[in-house]
Formats: C-alpha cells, sequence, structure tokens
C-alpha cells in the first residue's frame, strides 16, 4: 500500500475497525492544513465482520494502487476488485476471478484445525500491483493447498506459503492471463515492477538455493501465447 500523494495530499490505508460506526478504508492529510479527511469508501462487509473480537481477521490484508487516475483496491477475502476515484464517491465493484481459487475460505470460521495451518493453506487473495510500463495489473492468488503438520505456519506465511499464481489485467481490468508457480520457491510479498519486467523474489525460505546472505530476484516478461 504505497503512500500516494495527489494535489498535496497524502493518502494513506485506515486499519480496519469493526467496533466504529463508519469503516473507513483510507484518509487524506492536507500537507498544507494538516486537516486529516476520512474518505467515505468503507470496507466491505463479509461472514466473519460479526466478530467484533476477532482482531486478527483476514479481513485486515489488503493490498491498493494508484494507476494514475484511479485507486484499485484488492481485499484478501474477496474476489472482487474496486476501482475507486481520487475522492473515493466513485466505486466500481469488478469481479477477478482466479482460475486456481474456487472460492474465498475464511479461515476464521473454521472450527477444527491449527488456526495457524487453517491460514496458510486456505484459498485467498494476495497483492495488486500496477505495471505503468506495460500498462496492466498483477494480482496474486493463493489456490487451496495442503501443507504437512510439522512445518513451521508462521515462516511459511512470512515466506509467501506454498504456491501462488499471478493473474495479469488489461486495462479494463478483464484477466488476459495467469501463471501458477512452482511450489516453495518465490516469495510473492517481495516484488516490484521494473521497464525490463516484473520482478518476484526468489528468497523464499524452503528454496534449495536460500541463503541468509543474499535476497535474490528474477525477472519474469510478459509474453503473447499463440
Amino acid at each position: 500500500m504505497p503512500i500516494i500523494i495527489i494535489d498535496n495530499k497524502l493518502y494513506l490505508a485506515v486499519r480496519n475497525n469493526r467496533w466504529t460506526e463508519r469503516n473507513p478504508v483510507s484518509l487524506t492529510v492536507d500537507l498544507d492544513t494538516k486537516e486529516l479527511d476520512f474518505l467515505p469508501f468503507e470496507f466491505p462487509v463479509f461472514p466473519v465482520s460479526s466478530d467484533k473480537s476477532a482482531t486478527g481477521s483476514i479481513e485486515y490484508y489488503l493490498s491498493r494502487d494508484f494507476d494514475g487516475s484511479d485507486f484499485i483496491y484488492s481485499f484478501h477475502y474477496d474476489e472482487n476488485i474496486y476501482v475507486v476515484s481520487p475522492d473515493h464517491q466513485s466505486v466500481r465493484k469488478i469481479p477477478v476471478k482466479s482460475r486456481y481459487v474456487r472460492n474465498v475460505e475464511f479461515f476464521e470460521l473454521k472450527t477444527y484445525g491449527d488456526p495457524m495451518k487453517n491460514t496458510i493453506e486456505a484459498s485467498i487473495y494476495g497483492n495488486l500491483y500496477y505495471d505503468s510500463y506495460r500498462d496492466v495489473y498483477y494480482r496474486v492468488a493463493y489456490p487451496k493447498n495442503e501443507v504437512d503438520a510439522n512445518e513451521n505456519f508462521l515462516e511459511l506465511w512470512n515466506y509467501g506459503r506454498k504456491v501462488f499464481s499471478v493473474m495479469v489485467l488489461n486495462r479494463d481490468f478483464e484477466v488476459i492471463g495467469e501463471t501458477l508457480f512452482p511450489e516453495y520457491v518465490y516469495n510473492p510479498g517481495v516484488m516490484f515492477i521494473r521497464e525490463d519486467g516484473l520482478y518476484i523474489s526468489s528468497s523464499h525460505v524452503k528454496n534449495p538455493n536460500y541463503s541468509d546472505d543474499w535476497l535474490t530476484f528474477d525477472c519474469f516478461q510478459l509474453k503473447t501465447v499463440e
């Protein structure tokens, strides 16, 4: 969620708060007057929202980028993305479904199993990035998977889980491609974009080439498949 500056205002994300009457996603800070303004777009409501005591909910995880004209929000528990005007008055809800995610799983609702293991096995969505060089968007998706009970679950969560895919969206937010990446090789939580392509970290703790001494990346480029 990079900090965005428009017309000398900082656009910041707000932490989800189920206890308040309003639950805005973003606020602005006027750099001249120092005034705060909570914007009208609010967190979507989902099956786990009614449990106000669940402070560690997946609802807290979201991604936001700015493409020069609109903000694009991707909530980890939502198949849809939200295309929002800078004043956050206009909101378009657009379904962007991964071919590898049948449906989002609310692991908080599970009444059995290890909670952290349920977390890293559930099918959810991840971060969204705008690529200004190619005028496309990348969205991470996490398919449902199973991990060994002896794994370090928190470590897997921090290093990008077991498996993920990267969806490619055009300027109309249509899915024009999706690539499923190999298990335990890349960390989709550490990505950046340059003119020559999309860089994804290969420093996954279970990658055989992993080293504490190096933060490594591979560069991926868009290709047209005939």
